[in-house]
């Protein structure tokens, strides 16, 4: 599908997500974009699972976003990559997001506010919070495949553990 993004504004700032069977939470994600950042804002979706009926497609032409059916499920990084690829050249920075969160107003503008303090800033995380408020452990000190295992086993049954 030919992008979506008017050429005129060029938009400085971007989200790529990945779709799998999204479409009950894509909706709501993409709606929370435009209140995250104050600036124009490119939106690429890579669908793992086109042709599930049109829903993701339908989202995507509705909220101007670049719609990417890939040829099969290429997994979450696989699609990622190619949902950066597919975004305009003036775009400096990108958020890279599961469809089934929902961004706060401004979001997307303290993010960039925090990289662009400092020239050795290359990424920035932002702190995610579960539907009750409550902190989400999502960050990791170090990130590994044994952080991550451990994480996901024991988050929920021992919050303190040495992975979360």
């Amino acid at each position: 599908m030919a992008e979506r993004i008017d050429p005129t504004t060029d938009p400085r700032l971007a989200v790529v997500t990945v779709s799998y069977g999204s479409e009950d939470v894509l909706g709501p994600f993409l709606s929370s974009i435009p209140a995250a950042s104050s600036a124009a804002v490119a939106i690429a979706i890579a669908d793992n699972l086109p042709g599930s009926g049109g829903a993701v497609e339908r989202l995507a032409a509705e909220r101007r976003a670049n719609y990417l059916p890939m040829s099969a499920n290429l997994g979450y990084g696989s699609a990622m990559n190619a949902g950066v690829r597919a975004l305009p050249g003036s775009v400096d920075w990108i958020l890279l997001s599961n469809p089934d969160v929902l961004l706060s107003p401004g979001a997307i503008d303290a993010l960039v506010a925090v990289g662009g303090r400092d020239d050795s800033i290359a990424s920035v995380g932002p702190a995610i919070l579960n539907s009750d408020g409550t902190l989400y452990p999502s960050a990791r000190a170090v990130p590994s495949l044994r952080t991550g295992i451990g994480h996901a086993m024991f988050s929920n049954l021992w919050p303190g553990n040495p992975w979360t």
